[in-house]
């Protein structure tokens, strides 16, 4: 799966997901693997674009788990 995550680093506001698949759920965990926030079948902009609220994550650095029926992804995200 190619996805990418914009705008990273993000200071407030959603970020976009843009993905080859399509997104079952994301989830947010901090450094300590703490689920700080999930969203099952995020809310889909366009064919492969996704919308996800980050307003209320403290900042810091977290692990982003993409899921999708095949396959599970992790990336990084800033919060400033």
């Amino acid at each position: 799966m190619d996805f990418s995550i914009f705008p990273n680093p993000v200071k407030d506001g959603p970020i976009t997901i843009n993905s080859s698949s399509g997104l079952l759920s994301v989830t947010f965990y901090n450094l300590q693997g703490q689920v700080k926030f999930a969203l099952k079948q995020p809310q889909s902009l366009s064919v492969g674009s996704y919308i996800v609220p980050v307003e209320g994550l403290a900042k810091g650095l977290y692990l982003v788990e993409l899921k999708t029926l095949s396959k599970t992804h992790y990336a990084k995200l800033q919060v400033h």
